[in-house]
């Protein structure tokens, strides 16, 4: 009877905790029906630990994201930049003089998305531009770094990089670092090959420690990101900022439920892809690094934060 009253009870909050977050911060994503509809995916006895784990779910929506766009430009490129001119030039605090040097480092700076430019981060690119109007030249596609000539029934191709001196790879979200490496393999070490001068960074909005870790070893002159998610945002570490002392018994037990239905919806990743684990996603997109009951759409499972996936 304790443990049922104890259940009841933790059940009413957690409605009411989601009912907020139905109206507050999910209200252009999710609602009350749709809430209902991905809850009828589990078993009667499984919807406490369900209803748990979605009240912790971190959702970002357009503003946001929006708000994340302004703080990469200006806290990971712009102020160290202003920085860097007002320290070569005596700290001096003459707006004309800071202005002239910025925008001439803006100039020879190129902004590229990491991703097809169907993908989330090119979609993102055009918000970055608008938020921090930044004129368009500035945003190429990376196959723009290439130069293609005819020579007879021959076609060349080589880097065209003159009047580049930094390029800005960005993208969204950094979870295992394997599209991040791609690109390294593929577009940053040609660049970096041909060229010691020219400056690469790696920018993104959210990235996992694992995800950073890989990518800041790769080569790249410079790696940050707005968000770091350490290992406390995964949801079953023993740092897990999801699970304390009051409802730390439920953790093996949400543990059991996303194993259990991860393995019929991801067999290969049954809590996201390479063990993410996280809670997270966005207006645009959910990541495979988080857990698939949440974004997993099958014919008997419906998604509450759907996934929309890669075409390569």
């Amino acid at each position: 009877m304790e443990e049922l009253m104890r259940g009841s009870s933790m059940k009413e909050r957690l409605e009411e905790k989601i009912k907020i977050l139905s109206l507050e911060a999910w209200k252009d994503k999710v609602d009350g029906a749709d809430v209902n509809l991905w809850l009828n995916n589990f078993d009667p006895n499984e919807c406490i630990e369900a209803s748990f784990l979605l009240s912790s779910f971190m959702y970002f929506d357009n503003n946001s994201v929006r708000e994340l766009l302004r703080r990469a430009y200006q806290d990971l490129f712009m102020r160290p930049e202003v920085f860097k001119i007002r320290r070569k030039h005596r700290n001096t605090l003459d707006i004309g003089i800071i202005q002239g040097k910025y925008n001439k480092v803006l100039e020879h700076t190129r902004f590229i998305n990491i991703g097809n430019p169907s993908e989330s981060s090119a979609h993102l690119l055009y918000y970055y531009r608008q938020e921090n109007e930044l004129p368009a030249h500035l945003f190429i596609n990376a196959h723009q770094i290439y130069k293609h000539t005819i020579e007879g029934e021959e076609i060349k191709t080589q880097l065209d990089i003159s009047n580049i001196d930094t390029i800005i790879f960005i993208e969204d979200f950094c979870g295992s670092g394997t599209q991040a490496t791609e690109y390294y393999n593929k577009f940053v070490k040609p660049i970096k090959d041909s060229s010691e001068n020219i400056r690469i960074i790696f920018h993104s909005l959210f990235a996992t420690q694992v995800g950073y870790d890989i990518v800041n070893g790769l080569g790249y002159d410079e790696v940050k990101t707005v968000f770091l998610l350490d290992d406390s945002f995964k949801c079953f570490s023993e740092r897990s900022r999801f699970f304390n002392d009051y409802n730390n018994d439920i953790k093996e037990r949400c543990q059991e439920l996303c194993t259990v239905h991860g393995n019929k919806l991801c067999q290969e990743h049954p809590l996201g892809y390479k063990d993410g684990q996280l809670l997270i996603g966005f207006y645009h997109n959910t990541p495979n690094n988080t857990l698939p009951i949440f974004w997993s759409s099958t014919t008997s499972w419906n998604p509450i934060f759907k996934r929309y996936k890669k075409r390569r």
